[in-house]
This record gives C-alpha cells, sequence and structure tokens, in this order.
C-alpha cells in the first residue's frame, strides 16, 4: 500500500504560497516542504515569512521568504522579478486573507 508521502510526492516542485505565514498558509507551506517542495513564502509581514521559511529550512527544506502586498501592483511586479530570478513555479496556491469587495479574477480592477 502506498504511504500518503509517495501519493503527494512534491519533489523537483516549485511552490508560491501567497499569505504563506498566516494560519492556513503557513501549515500549507510546511506541508509542501515535507512533500519535498521548494516554497517561496509571500506574505505581507516578511518578519512571519521568514519564520515560516526558517522552518521549512531547518527541516531540511528548501525555501524563500518575500514580503510582498498582493493589492499593490508595484509590490506583484516586484515578487515576480524575485520569483522569475529563482525559477519556474509548478504550485501556486492563494491563502491570503480577503476582506472587502470580491471579484472574479477577470473583473478585479488593479486599483482595489
Amino acid at each position: 500500500m502506498n504511504s500518503p508521502y509517495s501519493l503527494f510526492d512534491l519533489t523537483n516542485r516549485r511552490a508560491v504560497i501567497t499569505g504563506g505565514a498566516g494560519t492556513l498558509g503557513g501549515a500549507i507551506s510546511v506541508a509542501f516542504a515535507q512533500a519535498g517542495a521548494e516554497v517561496i513564502v509571500v506574505d505581507t509581514n516578511l518578519e512571519r515569512a521568514e519564520s515560516i521559511a526558517n522552518t521549512i529550512t531547518n527541516n531540511a527544506g528548501k525555501s524563500h521568504a518575500f514580503a510582498a502586498d498582493l493589492s499593490n501592483e508595484k509590490d506583484v511586479m516586484d515578487l515576480f522579478a524575485k520569483i522569475d530570478a529563482i525559477g519556474e513555479i509548478d504550485i501556486l496556491v492563494n491563502a491570503v486573507a480577503a476582506l472587502g469587495k470580491r471579484y472574479t479574477p477577470d473583473q478585479f480592477p488593479l486599483e482595489e
């Protein structure tokens, strides 16, 4: 019988977790690392993102931490440049808490 880890093997995969230092995002970041992924933890709070990344690294995982406000276009463009320098992304998880108005992706105005 296959173990759950063999069914959820993310070895040689790279994942970006936005909201990666929050309760849910942090748990996802650590779980993906345990499954073998290189994890890019993105959060508005760099100190918390670095804490999650350090937890991953201290347990033999590979991680990066970046601060970005995904509601700010400049932050998003800067984040893309940093991620591009690391390499291709295989997985994207959006665990950002969304407060306020709700939009579909094609309707979301950059000003908000």
